[in-house]
């Protein structure tokens, strides 16, 4: 799984991280983003976020290589992201 926090970052973000993993509050994130995302569409991260109101594009973002981990989605090459309207890093649930 994935560090908690950036290597460089203070101890305080890694309580908080530790404290965030251990509530299970990652595994709420995985579900809602998995509840919008489909193995026959790519989203970015920026995408996801407008179809989730509850994440924003970051949250997203971190989750998203954590689920790439446990398998519940594969990184797609990039695609086009109409919300920042440039090539991004595109995504599809497995």
């Amino acid at each position: 799984m994935n560090p908690v926090a950036k290597t460089n970052d203070p101890s305080t973000s890694w309580d908080a991280g530790e404290t965030f993993k251990a509530k299970g509050k990652h595994l709420y994130h995985y579900q809602l983003i998995a509840s919008v995302m489909s193995p026959d569409a790519i989203l970015t991260s920026a995408e996801i976020s407008l179809l989730t109101p509850d994440l924003d594009r970051y949250q997203i973002a971190r989750r998203l290589p954590e689920m790439e981990q446990e398998n519940i989605v594969e990184r797609c090459d990039k695609t086009w992201c109409s919300v920042v309207d440039s090539n991004c890093v595109g995504w599809r649930l497995k």
